[in-house]
Order: structure tokens, then C-alpha cells, then sequence
């Protein structure tokens, strides 16, 4: 009889249950969502494990931007049900808040149940993007391309995907399959211009952002990424004027004075940039974009003090972001403080940051620095009294040391209290002696003098500013005997420059030019004279004191430390800056290396 009983009451429940559910998605529907929640939380509270009501509350949560309610509520129901509709919820939640690893717990189930729901499964490539298991999202794109041919959202996602992978040959390709399909499909033809902004081709990339532009003139990051087009391809007017356009679509889009102090930052305008941006930071001052170019804006002006409360904002950036770890808000130094400070940005700007470190060890129990792999040999040799470790090690050791302070080499700028005293006792370093002189009896015969040499650099933003032609470096070879000291495969092209030319440009075919080097700055260190452009040579150079002639852009790929107010380096002493005269043109510049060859 107790049996019966039970069941009778709780099919009784189930069916009251169903219908003040009912009554809540009625109310959802006429847009009483807080009565719908309150209808829904007198049953949870009583019945919990109601799956049913649990996934409708957690929806009307997401709907009324409560997230961590959201979240209990949609897993209480899978908990208790697993149902596609509320696990993709979940997923999105998920998604949205940039829990990758949480969202790929769910996500794993949900390609198991709903196995031909094409989003599911775009989702889940989406989910292994973002935590770096690359293969296993290309992998996806490829089945979906085959399985499902016309949907466009593949194209889109899988394009997006070879774009951050830098490989936007194979990018192109996959979005001109998806304009076959739809030929005016906006963000197909948006991205495409993209990817072609990417490989600095600037005429395509405008070519297709117009014909995105004629499917939808209401973007405003379309016309902003067009003005970035055209200041590369220094239409000034032009970048300006979409500038304005993009400000009519919507004056109080921040994007707008953003972009706008941007440009002008690019072209040294930098009072002009300064107060742009600080319309950006008078309506939200917490801007991280704004203050960290507001910061790069003081480097340049020599101005460090005032800068380090800007530049500090590099730490929060969402795309880009530099430094390993939060220290947005610094420690005071003390004596009995240990200390681990990490590498951050480029090979060269953690070569220049390692320039600060002689100013805080004394003020420090102990310091344990997290280098960058390629670069642990040489500092080891230059560091040998402090403890140094590969950025490989680094995840177990802070593990290990948890209770150590953290910072970025690039915050200890905040702890210069004298700039003037810092740059009068500049920081030199040594290489493997072994090294120097296996280079030596190599390629220096009877004191000879060397010329290194280096011509690109490989920056994603501002490679091409910066790069300057081999062949155009050509003419200041003359006789020297001259090495490259160029990282990436360039054989070809100085083959076919000394062929040309008729000169001897020597490539080390046994050197790893990118990844070793402790045995590259050994390298350097046999040249009497470097000539290069703005990449990691100069760096390296620049710390071995070696007399080194750096050309650099007269505006776009200027970097900060590269300053305007002298033409010798502050932070290296040894080098010359030489800027071009005429935006765009290395004329100048190689005719003035030239000169300074001849009298050296």
C-alpha cells in the first residue's frame, strides 16, 4: 500500500510540477521574467533535482546577465538530466566567459550526444582553439567542410583559425571557397580583407573590405580596419575620413578617438595622440588600450616616471598581452623580499628589460628569473649570481614556490628613481668564450675587419615597416668582408644578392640563426661593425657594446626606445640611430651608413 502511495504522489508532483513550469515559460513569454524566476525558485527549492525547471532557470539567468546563478542552476540539470539543449547553455556560458577548460568538460559530452549538430561541434573547435590544441579543431573544420559543404559558419570559423596560425595562404583559399558558395557574404569578405592586411597586401585587403562594406556600411570596426589600410599605404586623408565615417555611425563608440589617437601616435603626433586618447579615458578610465598606447606615448617621450602608470596596463590587454604575470599593482622592494621575475614580449625587448635587473638586486633578498628557452644559455652566462630558469620549468617551479613575489622584467622600470644615473652605467655582457673563438679561426684571418649584417625582421604588425630590401643594403658592402647575422630562411635571397651583386654575403650554415642564441651573440661579437634594422640583432649587438648602425622607419614600426631625441641609444651606447628622412625610403639612411663606413 506505501508503495503505491509514493508513486501516486509523485507522478501527482510531476504533473503540478509540469504545469507551474508551464506557467513560467507563459510568463517568460509576456516578458515577466522576474516573476518567471521566482516561479521557478519556489519549485527548485522544494524539488532540486528537477531538471526541467533547473535548465529554464539557469536560461532566465543568462537572459537577467547572472552568470554564476547560471551556471549552478544549468549544471543542477545536467546533474540530474543530461539534455543537449541545456548543455549547450552551459557551453555557451562557458564560452562567453572564457573558461575553455571547463567549457571542453561539457562540450566533450555534448559531440557524443548531439554528434550531427553542426554548432555543437563548431563550438567544440572553437573550445580547442583557445586551448591551444590546434590539430584537433583543424581536424574538425576539414570533416565539416566535407560533411557540410555549404555551411558558410565552417568557412568562417576555419579561416579565423588559419589566420592565427599565421597561415593565411591556406586562409585565403578556405575563404574564397566559402564566397563561391556566397559571394556576398559580409564577414567572409571582411576577414579575407583581413588576411590580406595580415600579409601586408594592402591593395586586396581594401579590394574585398569594400566589397564588405557594400554589404554592411554600418560596421564600425570595418571602417576603422580600413583606415589602418589606408595609413599603411600612407592615404592619410583617406584613413581619416573613415575615422569620421565610423564617428557617424555611432559618436559614442570609444573605438573611435581610440583609433583616431592611434593613427596619430603611428606619425608621432603625440600631443595630438595624448589628448585623442584621453577622451577615451575621461568616459572610461579604466581603458586598457588607452593607457597602455597613453604609456608607449611617454617611453618615447623619455618621460619614464610618468609612463610606468600607463605602460602597466600592457599586463591586462586582451589581445597581445605582455608579461606572464599580474603585477599591475608593484610590491615595495625590501630585503628580505624573494622575488621571480619573468621574461615578456620579443627576443630583443626581454634583452633590453634585463638592462633593469642591476638596479634592484641589491635592494632584493634573491631574484630567480624565468628566461625565454633560447635565450637561457646566454643570460645563465651573464647572470651566473642569480638563479636562472627556462620558461619550460617555469609552470612546475611556481608550483613548487608559490609563495614568491611575482614580477615582469618590463615593471622593474617602475623602480628606476634616476634615469640619468641608470643610462651612466650601461649593462654589457660577454659570451661563451669557446663560442668567440670557434668564430674567430673561422671567419677572421689576420685581424681583418667584419661586417655583420641583418635586413628583416619578422614582427607579425610591423615586419615591413621596419625591413629593409637585401639588395638595397648591397651598395654599402663594398669589400668588407661581411656575415649575416639574418635569422629565417633568406639563403635564397642572399645568394641571388651576391650574384647580382657580385659580393660575398657569408651565411654560418651550421648556426641556428633563430633558436641559438648563445652562439649567435657569440657570432656578433667577432664583428667590428653591425648594420641592421630594428630586430633582435640590433639588440644583441647593442649589448656586447658592439659599434652598430641601426636604421630605422621614420614613423609606422618606430618602437619607443628607438627615441626621437638623439641619435645615439640610450640604452646601448654603441648604437647609432639613423632615421629615414622620407617616410617609406632607406635612401637616406644607407647613403649616411655609407659615409660612416667610409671614415670608420
Amino acid at each position: 500500500m506505501g508503495f503505491f502511495l509514493t508513486c501516486y504522489l509523485l507522478r501527482w508532483c510531476s504533473v503540478d510540477i509540469q504545469q507551474q513550469i508551464r506557467k513560467a515559460e507563459k510568463l517568460v513569454q509576456d516578458g515577466q521574467l522576474d516573476s518567471a524566476v521566482k516561479s521557478l525558485q519556489n519549485i527548485v527549492t522544494k524539488f532540486p533535482r528537477q531538471a526541467q525547471a533547473q535548465g529554464l532557470l539557469g536560461l532566465l539567468y543568462i537572459l537577467k546577465k547572472d552568470y554564476n546563478l547560471a551556471e549552478k542552476c544549468l549544471i543542477h540539470s545536467l546533474q540530474s538530466d543530461f539534455n543537449e539543449a541545456v548543455a549547450k547553455n552551459l557551453t555557451l556560458l562557458l564560452i562567453q566567459e572564457n573558461r575553455w577548460q571547463d567549457a571542453y568538460i561539457w562540450s566533450q559530452k555534448l559531440v557524443i550526444k548531439a554528434y550531427r549538430d553542426i554548432e555543437v561541434k563548431l563550438n567544440h573547435a572553437l573550445i580547442l582553439r583557445n586551448m591551444n590544441k590546434m590539430d584537433g579543431a583543424l581536424d574538425i573544420y576539414k570533416k565539416l567542410l566535407i560533411e557540410n559543404p555549404e555551411y558558410i559558419k565552417t568557412y568562417i570559423s576555419y579561416g579565423f583559425t588559419l589566420n592565427l596560425l599565421e597561415r593565411y595562404e591556406e586562409a585565403t583559399k578556405v575563404y574564397l571557397l566559402g564566397l563561391k558558395i556566397q559571394p556576398k557574404e559580409f564577414t567572409l569578405l571582411y576577414n579575407l580583407g583581413i588576411t590580406y592586411l595580415n600579409q601586408f597586401d594592402y591593395d586586396n585587403a581594401l579590394q574585398y573590405m569594400n566589397l564588405a562594406l557594400n554589404q554592411n556600411n554600418q560596421s564600425i570596426n570595418l571602417w576603422l580596419t580600413i583606415a589602418v589600410c589606408y595609413a599603411k599605404k600612407r592615404d592619410l586623408d583617406a584613413a581619416f575620413n573613415c575615422i569620421k565615417e565610423a564617428e557617424k555611425i555611432n559618436p559614442n563608440n570609444l573605438l573611435v578617438p581610440f583609433q583616431m589617437g592611434s593613427l596619430l601616435l603611428q606619425q608621432d603626433r603625440n600631443e595630438e595622440a595624448i589628448d585623442w586618447l584621453n577622451k577615451v579615458i575621461n568616459k572610461e578610465p579604466e581603458h586598457i588600450e588607452a593607457n597602455y598606447h597613453i604609456g608607449l606615448i611617454y617611453l618615447k617621450k623619455e618621460k619614464y616616471q610618468e609612463a610606468v602608470r600607463y605602460y602597466r596596463y600592457r599586463i591586462k590587454r586582451l589581445n597581445q598581452r605582455f608579461g606572464k604575470f599580474n603585477d599591475f599593482d608593484l610590491p615595495k622592494l625590501s630585503k628580505d623580499l624573494e622575488v621571480v621575475i619573468s621574461w615578456e614580449q620579443g627576443i630583443g625587448d626581454e634583452i633590453l628589460y634585463l638592462g633593469l635587473l642591476k638596479n634592484i638586486q641589491k635592494k632584493i633578498k634573491s631574484i630567480t628569473y624565468i628566461s625565454q628557452d633560447k635565450l637561457y644559455d646566454w643570460i645563465k652566462l651573464n647572470f651566473s649570481d642569480i638563479q636562472v630558469i627556462k620558461e619550460t620549468e617555469s609552470v612546475n617551479y611556481l608550483q613548487v614556490n608559490p609563495s614568491l613575489i611575482q614580477l615582469n622584467i618590463g615593471s622593474l622600470m617602475a623602480y628606476i628613481e634616476n634615469w640619468d644615473d641608470f643610462f651612466k652605467i650601461p649593462s654589457v655582457w660577454k659570451v661563451d668564450e669557446n663560442l668567440y673563438k670557434k668564430y674567430l679561426q673561422k671567419y677572421k684571418q689576420n685581424n681583418e675587419k667584419i661586417l655583420g649584417i641583418s635586413w628583416m625582421s619578422a614582427n607579425k604588425k610591423i615586419g615591413d615597416e621596419k625591413s629593409i630590401p637585401l639588395n638595397k643594403l648591397a651598395s654599402i658592402i663594398r669589400n668588407n668582408k661581411t656575415i649575416s647575422l639574418q635569422y629565417g630562411d633568406v639563403l635564397d635571397e642572399i645568394n641571388y644578392v651576391n650574384q647580382e651583386n657580385a659580393i660575398n654575403i657569408i651565411q654560418d650554415d651550421e648556426l641556428d640563426y633563430f633558436n641559438d642564441i648563445n652562439s649567435l651573440a657569440a657570432l656578433i661579437s667577432i664583428c667590428d661593425i653591425v648594420v641592421t634594422c630594428s630586430n633582435v640583432t640590433a639588440h644583441i649587438a647593442g649589448r656586447l657594446g658592439i659599434k652598430t648602425y641601426l636604421m630605422i622607419p621614420k614613423f609606422f614600426g618606430n618602437i619607443w626606445y628607438w627615441n626621437e631625441s638623439q641619435n645615439q641609444s640610450k640604452w646601448y651606447p654603441s648604437v647609432t640611430i639613423i632615421r629615414q628622412k622620407k617616410d617609406m625610403s632607406w635612401d637616406d639612411p644607407i647613403q649616411e651608413v655609407k659615409k660612416q663606413l667610409s671614415s670608420a
